[in-house]
């Protein structure tokens, strides 16, 4: 209760000042707190990308009692049709969220991409404000050219980011990634919250941009920490099943033996 209702002009002191810098968040039509937001700028060589990141370390110090509330409760909770946040909702939905048109504290990470790599980037506490509030099927519609009411001026840095999104991506692909294309599931509810369909949620290009542009972010920050040696969160996967590593091992083979039987084929065939 005795956190403030908007950001105050000192708390923004000593941060690099980014409310003129055009940045929004894209995000799914749901959604009702905004994590991250995005920035770009064309550079002689490439892209500066920026990664905005609501900070919620400037409201939740450790120690406190809000602190030790959010580790007792561990995570925020999603559910279909309803979100139980870890932090109360005067921060979640307000003070922590990227909403358009207000300022925000965040944490900023600027990337130099030339050719697909990073060959800079620098970290910042900052301020910005959020220009717009993009959803997933809002860009998507703009990039298969249909109607929306997105800006002129957004359009062309979202035309932007497609463009160095591919970059990222047939780079990360060449270095031996895979795009595993795994469709999610949207519950569909009644006016009770009981479900009554379940559905395939499309992933478009929009939702390509921002997972393309959060790996980047991710890889540039955890290069920065073990460069650094910073002590850091991450988390770790447990060895995966040996039983599902020698079906797996199976599969591969098979696929590999019929790919030599379609290509021996091939080669006899009179086109």
């Amino acid at each position: 209760e005795a956190m403030p209702d908007a950001v105050r002009p000192e708390d923004i002191a000593g941060r690099e000042d980014l409310r003129e810098l055009l940045t929004f968040t894209i995000d799914g039509s749901t959604a009702k707190d905004f994590d991250d937001a995005v920035s770009i700028e064309q550079t002689q060589k490439g892209w500066r990308l920026g990664v905005h990141i609501a900070d919620v370390s400037h409201y939740v110090r450790p120690g406190t009692a809000i602190d030790k509330d959010a580790l007792e409760r561990g995570t925020s909770l999603y559910l279909p049709g309803l979100t139980v946040p870890m932090l109360p909702e005067c921060l979640s939905n307000n003070l922590c969220s990227l909403m358009p048109d207000v300022d925000r504290l965040a944490l900023s990470l600027f990337m130099d991409i030339e050719n697909g790599r990073v060959v800079d980037h620098r970290l910042v506490e900052s301020g910005i404000h959020s220009h717009a509030r993009l959803t997933y099927e809002a860009a998507n519609r703009f990039f298969e050219g249909g109607e929306t009411d997105i800006a002129p001026a957004v359009g062309e840095a979202l035309s932007q980011m497609r463009t160095l999104s591919h970059v990222l991506r047939g780079r990360r692909v060449a270095r031996g990634a895979i795009d595993f294309e795994i469709d999610e599931s949207d519950f569909v509810l009644d006016e009770t919250g009981q479900p009554e369909d379940i559905l395939l949620q499309p992933r478009g290009e929009a939702e390509r941009i921002i997972e393309d542009f959060m790996l980047a972010a991710n890889e540039t920050v955890a290069a920065l920490a073990k460069n650094t040696e910073l002590p850091f969160v991450y988390r770790v996967h447990e060895d995966p099943d040996p039983e599902k590593l020698m079906a797996l091992e199976s599969l591969l083979e098979r696929s590999e033996d019929k790919a030599k039987q379609v290509f021996e084929m091939e080669k006899t065939i009179d086109y």
